[in-house]
């Protein structure tokens, strides 16, 4: 299970709260008053979890070692294979190396990868939060 970032620990207790309003009016004479607000927030609630599906936390790992780059990590080509894995891309990484994260929302032109959180998150979770972009990070 991936671990929660702040973004998402921010939408869960929104969501927490919000749902726990939901159930203390729900047998109130304010539950007419209620029912489109109650609407809304779970829509625009369901509308920042659809954005944030594009913007997932994803690991970056180095280069393994391998016969033509046998340098690259402290395994052995040919004694430590369970350390390495194959990307996407076919390039051989080393699972302890870990590089930090990038965010899967977009490419660079140059093939770099944009980190996590991206300026979108950044900005999503300075508005769940209430802070600024740089002090949410």
């Amino acid at each position: 299970m991936p671990v929660p970032d702040d973004t998402v620990a921010a939408l869960a207790e929104i969501r927490d709260r919000n749902e726990g309003r939901i159930r203390f009016y729900a047998y109130t004479e304010c539950t007419v008053e209620h029912d489109a607000a109650e609407g809304d927030v779970r829509r625009l609630l369901a509308a920042l979890d659809a954005a944030l599906k594009h913007h997932q936390r994803t690991p970056l790992y180095g280069d393994a070692s391998t016969l033509e780059n046998p340098g690259a990590c402290p395994h052995d080509p040919e004694q430590d294979r369970d350390c390495h894995f194959e990307s996407n891309d076919g390039e051989w990484l080393c699972g302890g190396q870990p590089e930090g994260f990038a965010c899967s929302c977009t490419q660079l032109p140059d093939g770099e990868r944009i980190p996590y959180p991206c300026d979108e998150v950044a900005a999503i979770l300075a508005a769940l939060t209430g802070k600024e972009a740089s002090d949410a990070r």
